[in-house]
C-alpha cells in the first residue's frame, strides 16, 4: 500500500502544472537569502570593477577585458546590470541568480519540447537542487552564462 501510494504522489507531481513553479521558488528560497553572506571573492571584485568602476565600454575591453582569457558578454551585462540596479553584493551577485533561472527555463522548456514533460521536470529539479549550481548560481562571475550553452 505504501509503494502505491508513493508512486500515486510521484506522478501526480509529475502531472501537476505548479510543479515547475514550485521547484523554481523553491531554488531562489535557497539561494536569494544566502547571496551576500560572504563579501566578493578576489574573482569577484575583478568583475565588479571591470564592469562597473569602469565609465565606459571602451575603457573596460581596454583596460580590464583585452588582458582577461574568458569571455567578455558577462562583463558587458554585468556594466548595464550595474548602472540600472546599483553596484551592492547584492545586486551584482544577483545577476548570476537571473541568467541562472533563465537557463533552467530555457532548458526546461527544449527538453518538454523535444523529449518529454516528465523529463523536462525531473532534469529542472536535478539542476535546481545540484550544489554545484546553487553554489555557482549566486558567484558573480560568468559560470552562470554556461547555463544557457
Amino acid at each position: 500500500m505504501k509503494n502505491n501510494l508513493l508512486e500515486n504522489f510521484i506522478v501526480y507531481l509529475f502531472n501537476s502544472k505548479t510543479i515547475f513553479y514550485l521547484i523554481l521558488i523553491v531554488a531562489t528560497l535557497i539561494v536569494i537569502p544566502n547571496i551576500d553572506r560572504e563579501s566578493l571573492w578576489l574573482d569577484e571584485i575583478f568583475s565588479a570593477t571591470a564592469s562597473l568602476k569602469t565609465s565606459s565600454l571602451d575603457l573596460m575591453f581596454s583596460k580590464y577585458i583585452s588582458r582577461d582569457g574568458n569571455p567578455p558578454l558577462y562583463y558587458v551585462l554585468l556594466f548595464y546590470w550595474g548602472k540600472i540596479f546599483g553596484s551592492g553584493d547584492f545586486e551584482i551577485r544577483l545577476l548570476s541568480y537571473v541568467v541562472t533561472l533563465l537557463g533552467l527555463i530555457l532548458s526546461y522548456l527544449l527538453i518538454k519540447k523535444h523529449f518529454s514533460r516528465k523529463l523536462a521536470i525531473l532534469f529542472l529539479f536535478l539542476s535546481a537542487f545540484t550544489p554545484g549550481v546553487l553554489y555557482y548560481a549566486q558567484e558573480a562571475r560568468m559560470y552562470s552564462l554556461d547555463m544557457l550553452t
